[in-house]
């Protein structure tokens, strides 16, 4: 990759460091392990409630990163466009998986879709703000 972009990459991370700094001591109690590692196996209750929890907070996730769209699009297009994007990857991942991983682990693409969100929950932020001092036209 060229040189400004592993650049830009270099500065992206250590901005992003400085921010986990500063929220750790709460995600810590959030998220108990950021290890991809299995250290225990989870009983059929622990599975069955995972199984239930995850779709929901998963969802939750689609819907709060994007509220600060919903001055731009209405609701319903809004769900449309969640539904048909998460159609059209799953579409992909069955017609040729290896393709569609490698395309999702492109670092340029992890790269860009990490400052599309950043700057989505920016905007999130400053609107929650607005609204909750009254500044919201």
């Amino acid at each position: 990759y060229p040189k400004w972009f592993r650049l830009v990459v270099i500065y992206f991370s250590k901005f992003i460091r400085s921010i986990n700094k500063v929220t750790s001591p709460l995600l810590k109690k959030i998220i108990p392990s950021q290890s991809l590692n299995v250290t225990t196996k989870n009983t059929f209750i622990a599975l069955l409630a995972t199984s239930f929890t995850v779709p929901f907070i998963l969802g939750l996730d689609d819907f709060a990163g994007y509220v600060p769209l919903f001055n731009v699009v209405n609701v319903f297009g809004f769900g449309i466009g969640v539904f048909v994007g998460h159609m059209i990857l799953n579409i992909l991942l069955y017609i040729s998986p290896k393709k569609t991983i490698a395309a999702v682990k492109n670092p340029i693409i992890s790269f860009a879709g990490s400052i599309a969100f950043m700057i989505l929950a920016g905007w999130g932020i400053i609107e929650a703000i607005k609204l909750l001092s009254g500044h919201h036209g």
